[in-house]
């Protein structure tokens, strides 16, 4: 007996969630050449090129679906990402715009309208994807921890970023990277002593996770004035094992993640 298209689809979605993206397209070669003009079958291969970053195949799925049917929340994200990923920012925020007035959505499908937002080189509206996020779920850390970032960004006061990264740290305490930014901040925001209680809370040996010359400088010269020999070592380490060639970079995204 064949399987019904409904079923296709209930298995294509399936596939889809466990990462079997060419897997779900080969299931979906033959209903679609059957039914060409079903907008369900052409938004899941959508989404099955999405997954890989196949732009251009993804937002000629998504919009002929766009044109057959209604999009759902998930589908207008496939399309915009799929704009903005083609060069055709105008279009990627209308849908992007129109995904951030229309929730409240799961925790994340904000970050992927995050995503989104900053792909299009707009960390204001990404900010606000964050706000919105913290307010359909207050212990959405993470949407906390990305709006510290985007604040840090957009340059706000260092005290202001310290406020936020606080309330992330109160809820994922065992985030080490959250302590790391909560105390870069607190040095920045002239609150050494502050700065320094938190990178106490935190393994000397985490240190080393840091990326950034910049950061990975003033928490050295945070452990020095300190007179935290071990911290100032291994970030003298790290300092030393970071390309010299990204430290302009580095330098001008101060406020960045550690």
């Amino acid at each position: 007996m064949n399987p019904t298209t409904q079923d296709v689809e209930t298995r294509a979605q399936s596939l889809l969630k466990r990462g079997y993206y060419s897997q779900a397209r080969e299931l979906l070669r033959t209903p679609l050449r059957l039914e060409p003009n079903r907008g369900s079958l052409r938004l899941l291969r959508a989404m099955s090129h999405h997954a890989e970053g196949n732009w251009r195949e993804a937002l000629e799925d998504a919009e002929t679906a766009m044109l057959l049917m209604p999009l759902p929340a998930a589908g207008t994200l496939v399309l915009g990402d799929a704009y903005a990923h083609s060069g055709r920012t105008e279009l990627a925020m209308v849908a992007y715009e129109h995904l951030l007035a229309g929730g409240p959505h799961p925790a994340d499908f904000y970050a992927g309208l995050y995503a989104g937002f900053r792909q299009c080189g707009r960390v204001d509206r990404a900010m606000e994807t964050c706000r919105v996020a913290c307010e359909a779920d207050p212990d959405n850390h993470e949407a906390r921890y990305g709006m510290a970032h985007c604040m840090s960004e957009l340059g706000y006061a260092a005290s202001f970023i310290a406020g936020v990264l606080k309330t992330v740290v109160e809820a994922a305490p065992d985030r080490e990277i959250y302590r790391l930014s909560l105390a870069l901040q607190l040095v920045r925001a002239a609150s050494p002593s502050e700065a320094y209680e938190q990178l106490q809370q935190l393994p000397a040996e985490s240190l080393g996770q840091i990326g950034c010359r910049c950061s990975a400088r003033t928490l050295l010269e945070l452990c020095a004035w300190a007179h935290d020999t071990q911290r100032t070592r291994i970030l003298g380490d790290v300092l030393r094992c970071l390309p010299t060639a990204n430290r302009l970079s580095n330098d001008k995204n101060e406020g960045e993640n550690p």
